[in-house]
């Protein structure tokens, strides 16, 4: 008990830190920006508006970033509490990789990549949240868009059977060191904390909540090269 107690305590100091380490940036960012226009204001007489619009549009990113961030965590910590099991009903999850195809196939070749979804032609039905389901697979998708170089092949592939439900997302990639694929269900976790990639580090650990409210499991591989994911739902 006391080592399980120490590996919370331990987790929870690691989220604590990549709390602060996250939300650290923008706000400097936010606050240098706004002593910028603060000092702008002052000699208003010799500042073009141009100046002061740039100023002002990079303080307004930096807010919406911080907002941003906060709301995921919100989310993700509702996601975990139970509380959108009472939006439950029976959801295709055909019908769920259908749609993710309909949005992001022509949004990954405007990006130069090229994602293919492979369906069954039967409905695989799991009792669900159906946004949360689609947030999910979104996330899994946006997170190879953002990772992946132009040229990358990507496949969502869903499958069915033995009153089981497997969702596979993989790409060939750059894909995650093998001491890396644990942490990067954490939240605010970034392998690369240095690249301003535009993420938020908040993908996967939504991918996993999500997977545990409806009782599900997520699993990494190496595609060689490349990144893949499972999720698992039992029908």
């Amino acid at each position: 008990m006391l080592s399980q107690l120490q590996s919370v305590v331990a987790a929870m100091s690691d989220i604590s830190t990549n709390i602060a380490h996250e939300l650290k940036t923008p706000i400097t960012r936010l606050q240098y920006h706004l002593h910028i226009l603060s000092e702008m204001l002052d000699q208003k007489n010799t500042v073009d508006d141009h100046s002061v619009s740039e100023q002002l549009a990079l303080a307004t990113k930096e807010s919406t970033r911080l907002a941003e961030t906060f709301d995921a965590l919100l989310r993700i910590s509702q996601i975990e509490s139970g509380q959108r099991r009472q939006r439950f009903e029976s959801v295709d999850i055909v019908d769920v990789v259908n749609t993710i195809a309909d949005i992001y196939v022509d949004v990954a070749d405007d990006a130069g990549m090229v994602l293919n979804v492979h369906t069954p032609k039967l409905p695989l039905v799991i009792q669900g949240d159906r946004e949360l389901l689609i947030q999910q697979l979104a996330n899994l998708v946006e997170n190879a868009l953002r990772y992946c170089p132009k040229g990358s092949e990507l496949a969502l592939i869903c499958r069915g059977g033995n009153k089981h439900i497997m969702i596979e997302m993989k790409d060939n990639g750059p894909g995650i060191p093998e001491q890396e694929k644990e942490r990067v269900f954490e939240r605010l976790y970034r392998i690369n904390k240095a690249r301003n990639d535009g993420g938020l580090g908040i993908g996967l650990s939504l991918v996993k909540a999500v997977a545990e409210l409806h009782k599900g499991d997520v699993k990494l591989y190496d595609c060689n090269p490349g990144l893949g994911v499972n999720i698992y739902y039992q029908q």
